[in-house]
């Protein structure tokens, strides 16, 4: 059984470097430090540095089995409901949220998968498209902008 340890003791350096980024031992194990800055209530800003596993395996031998699958857990929990609260906002049912969530693939909500998926809306409603100059002039407008949340939205909703 893998001991666990509380993440305020991963916070001793090393001094050494895998990959140019610094790194901290944790039991012997290295996490990669990263660099974070998040906003005050007043409007001001804190910096500090913070160790993060690289793979399963480092999240593992830092906080064991249970502790691992809990924090994968609560950061996959935060994202569903995101998704949740956009489909809402966007007025979708409760299904269509449900099969959002369903479908979620870390990482295709990237820039990329994002502009994919733009395209491949384009592609499908082109005849509408071209049959609706005013729907013509609005996606090519969001599409020049780089907006292809918006080129989703204005072709998901001729549905």
């Amino acid at each position: 059984m893998v001991e666990q340890k509380p993440l305020s003791s991963c916070l001793l350096y090393n001094g050494k470097a895998r990959n140019g980024k610094p790194k901290t031992t944790h039991g012997g194990i290295f996490m990669r430090i990263n660099e974070e800055t998040v906003k005050t209530q007043d409007g001001g800003e804190f910096t500090f540095e913070m160790p993060l596993p690289e793979t399963i395996e480092e999240a593992v031998e830092n906080f064991g089995n249970d502790n691992a699958i809990w924090l994968l857990n609560s950061g996959l929990k935060v994202r569903l409901q995101s998704i949740a609260r956009e489909k809402f906002r966007q007025g979708l049912s409760r299904e269509e949220a449900e099969e959002a969530i369903k479908n979620y693939q870390p990482g295709a909500s990237s820039k990329k998968g994002v502009r994919q998926r733009a395209m491949e809306l384009i592609t499908d409603k082109a005849f509408d498209i071209q049959n609706d100059p005013d729907l013509k002039e609005k996606v090519r407008e969001a599409f020049v902008a780089s907006d292809y949340k918006e080129v989703i939205s204005l072709l998901s909703a001729e549905d």
